[in-house]
């Protein structure tokens, strides 16, 4: 077969010849250039600024850089005005775009001072000094008044599995306390106390303990006590007013009164069957979870009555 030509150029070969230039010429290229990913943005670091912190993170930072940190959650619940955000070794409490509280269960995670799980009672006393304690059956926890980001009022707590000094930590959590902004806030402090009374007097002490109570509440008045204290007790009046004595950033502090009788066995006088107390006091509301509870209670007897 003839091959065609053009100006003595045999057209077919320089077709050919062309074609592998070009193949030459795209492959380095191809090859020449940078095939490399291009470079991620670099990662917000950890380096916590005040002690009401956990793994790094101070709590009061806002969400979008809490997620630059520790992406994604791998888990999140929704509830009226908060999120949980639920990570392998860690669990975060979000409302209004902000980190609001933080906790975790993993031995790898620190706080500022270096306390995790699986310190020890000297090793958080050496950190943070000497403080008050609450106890329950099964734990202790340690309580540390903290000041977070913008000096916001928080608390750090530290979980022990039981009531030794030689036991050791088996959670930590650090929160900002709520702030009271508004009368709002104290006639929805009164409006809870109420809904906890009458809680009483319809004998619904369960939804009185678990909806009504603080977890610090909770974690000195152990539930069986509770219930049994509430067993006892025939009727229960207050007075409908409850004065305020003082509005903290983080809780309101009401003065009451209240007529309590009590189903009674005395020894010395078998005819009584009841016990009319007339108590005075101060209870103190704390805002938990977006939440109006009862968070400490002092009181005092002022009189009694034998009932025949």
């Amino acid at each position: 077969m003839r091959h065609s030509q053009f100006g003595g150029v045999d057209i077919k070969s320089a077709l050919i010849g062309g074609g592998l230039v070009l193949i030459a010429v795209l492959s380095y290229l191809y090859f020449s250039k940078d095939n490399s990913p291009p470079p991620e943005a670099a990662p917000v670091e950890k380096t916590a600024m005040t002690e009401l912190s956990l793994n790094g993170i101070d709590v009061g930072i806002d969400v979008d850089k809490f997620k630059k940190i520790m992406s994604e959650p791998n888990s999140t619940e929704s509830f009226d005005d908060y999120e949980i955000y639920r990570y392998v070794k860690l669990k975060a409490e979000v409302r209004n775009n902000i980190v609001t509280a933080l906790m975790t269960e993993a031995e790898n995670v620190n706080t500022k001072s270096g306390i995790h799980v699986g310190s020890s009672y000297s090793d958080i006393v050496n950190a943070y000094g000497q403080n008050s304690t609450n106890s329950t059956d099964k734990y202790t926890t340690y309580e540390y008044s903290i000041n977070g980001l913008n000096n916001a009022d928080g608390v750090l707590k530290f979980s022990m599995n039981g009531e030794h000094i030689s036991d050791t930590v088996i959670q930590i959590s650090a929160r900002i306390l709520p702030q009271i902004k508004s009368t709002e806030d104290v006639e929805q402090a009164k409006l809870a106390l109420n809904n906890f009374i009458n809680a009483i007097s319809r004998k619904d002490y369960e939804k009185a303990y678990e909806d009504m109570l603080s977890e610090n509440y909770k974690s000195i008045l152990p539930k069986p006590k509770f219930l049994n204290l509430c067993q006892r007790i025939i009727s229960l009046e207050f007075k409908e007013v409850f004065k305020v004595i003082s509005v903290k950033p983080n809780a309101v502090v009401l003065e009451f009164e209240a007529n309590e009788r009590t189903g009674v066995k005395i020894k010395d006088n078998p005819e009584a069957n009841a016990l009319y107390t007339l108590r005075k006091g101060e209870v103190e509301m704390v805002k938990e979870y977006g939440v109006w509870k009862i968070n400490l209670v002092k009181d005092k007897i002022e009189d009694t009555m034998l009932e025949k």
